[in-house]
């Protein structure tokens, strides 16, 4: 396993599970309800939803950065990265690629 493998396989066990640190971010989420998740109770504060979806962003920019790909923060845009599904705003859709 050469050492950018090993980087994005620890990356992705600290999202999806089997976490060096603990329960992975998906462990966390799991009994979470989608009206918890965007809800904002802190005005101006990001909602769970928003910042799950910044950290699968990110961790697909890694992922392409590792790869060699020169389009890896195409998707970003201001404070927050946008990916796949962000738009939607659903909880389910982050990790499955959606």
């Amino acid at each position: 396993m050469t050492e950018v493998e090993r980087i994005s396989e620890q990356i992705r066990r600290a999202f999806e599970g089997k976490a060096w640190h603990g329960p992975s971010v998906l462990e966390l989420l799991a009994d979470v309800r989608a009206d918890r998740a965007a809800a904002r109770p802190i005005a101006g504060a990001h909602t769970i939803c928003e910042l799950v979806h910044h950290i699968a962003a990110w961790e697909d920019m890694v992922g392409r950065v590792s790869q060699g790909r020169g389009d890896a923060l195409s998707h970003c845009r201001g404070g927050l990265a946008s990916g796949p599904g962000y738009e939607r705003g659903g909880l389910a859709e982050v990790g499955r690629g959606a």
